[in-house]
């Protein structure tokens, strides 16, 4: 049965989202949210499937799924032999959470020294459960940087989930933290996150700078170079650090260091460089949400929507080792019309796969994929901790149970 959900003109939804203002709606309920001097044009949603309540956010899960959400790199999953194997191999010299879902339920168990950034997937995890009824699954993330599984496939590699991804490694490659806590924090988060990209992608193309423009901090050794190359070449290039850590011997090579820009300053240049820091740059989604032209760094790292991208196409590609950086930034002033081209393009390929519902999606094919593979059921293990869901004080519900749509 098809329900109408009464909103707005979409100015006032972002306002809603952003002040976290917006009541939790039930299947029961028609929400009308009104504001202000704002006409009361009334748009109508249609929603083909339940309406579950979220405490915070106001984003469904549509069951269209988006195209290689999951690489098949295993062929039959057993949690028991999981279980002894992976804390076996991995347990002792790296921070992972061994997670089982269960009627709906998120419990967990943490291994090794560094877990705070279970945060993140706990997190995560909750939202979805809020949103879908998930399949009874066991499966342990991986917490650090470095994707962990370098065994082949012919050799059994044992399933672990990253953020990140390599040429070299088996783990299964999920959304990074970072996009994760931004679709959870959409519009709500005081560093960045998509939708705030994309009302802040500075002056038209015209008026924006001929130049390519980084900041970051020193995570890896072609960060030094791009430094380097930028003070050679001023006039095509801004690259500067903003913090040592890695290389603090180095400082007195690549300093001194600059200060922090807003993120959104980085629109006012028509060239984004993308390099590389300890593993795949994060900040790839939001480079691409802006009007510039993103040029990505060749590398053996990637995050899950790499294998969608197109050179040429969504970016500009320059090797590894930057030997051809000053060339390509050369081409894209010789051809403003392509490389705006592909700006847009690269643009359009963030805001229809890297937004909120494409995210939730992608992880919700992920388990359900995953599910299908396993040959053991899904267990709550010893020492398993049930991650309990925030209480909705804001806008309590009295009603437990949603009925399923027809």
């Amino acid at each position: 049965m098809l329900r109408k959900l009464f909103l707005l003109m979409m100015p006032c939804i972002i306002f809603v989202i952003r002040r976290s203002k917006a009541a939790t709606v039930s299947p029961e309920c028609v929400c009308e949210v009104s504001a202000q001097n704002i006409p009361r044009i009334i748009y109508y949603i249609i929603l083909k499937m339940p309406i579950l309540r979220e405490s915070r956010n106001t984003l469904c899960c549509s069951p269209r799924l988006q195209k290689k959400a999951y690489q098949n790199k295993v062929t039959g999953v057993d949690p028991d032999r999981n279980a002894h194997e992976i804390l076996q191999r991995f347990g002792k010299r790296h921070s992972l959470c061994h997670y089982t879902i269960k009627n709906n339920q998120v419990y967990i168990k943490t291994h090794g020294e560094h877990v705070r950034f279970r945060i993140f997937m706990d997190a995560f995890l909750l939202s979805l459960t809020r949103k879908v009824k998930l399949p009874d699954i066991s499966f342990f993330v991986n917490l650090e940087d470095w994707p962990l599984e370098k065994r082949q496939a012919s050799e059994k590699p044992s399933p672990i989930f990253s953020w990140c991804g390599s040429n070299d490694t088996q783990d299964i490659v999920m959304p990074t933290y970072d996009l994760t806590e931004s679709v959870l924090e959409t519009m709500g988060r005081v560093s960045l996150d998509m939708m705030s990209v994309q009302g802040h992608t500075g002056p038209a193309w015209e008026q924006k700078i001929s130049k390519a423009f980084w900041r970051g901090r020193d995570s890896r050794k072609e960060r030094l170079e791009l430094v380097k190359l930028a003070r050679a070449n001023p006039d095509m290039l801004d690259a500067a650090l903003t913090n040592f850590f890695f290389f603090k011997h180095d400082e007195s090579l690549y300093g001194p260091l600059v200060k922090h820009v807003s993120f959104f300053d980085f629109f006012k240049y028509k060239y984004q460089i993308n390099v590389d820091g300890t593993v795949a740059a994060y900040r790839l989604p939001y480079l691409l949400a802006g009007e510039g032209v993103v040029f990505k760094h060749d590398s053996i790292y990637y995050e899950h929507f790499y294998k969608q991208l197109q050179p040429w196409v969504h970016y500009i590609p320059f090797k590894a080792d930057l030997s051809d950086l000053l060339e390509k930034i050369q081409w894209a002033r010789d051809h403003d019309e392509e490389a705006k081209r592909i700006a847009l393009a690269g643009q359009r390929f963030a805001r229809t796969h890297l937004m909120g519902d494409s995210i939730f999606r992608y992880y919700f094919k992920l388990f359900q994929k995953y599910a299908e593979l396993q040959v053991t059921e899904a267990k709550v293990r010893d020492g398993m901790d049930l991650v309990e869901q925030p209480k909705d004080e804001l806008f309590p519900c009295a009603r437990k149970k949603v009925r399923d749509e027809l």
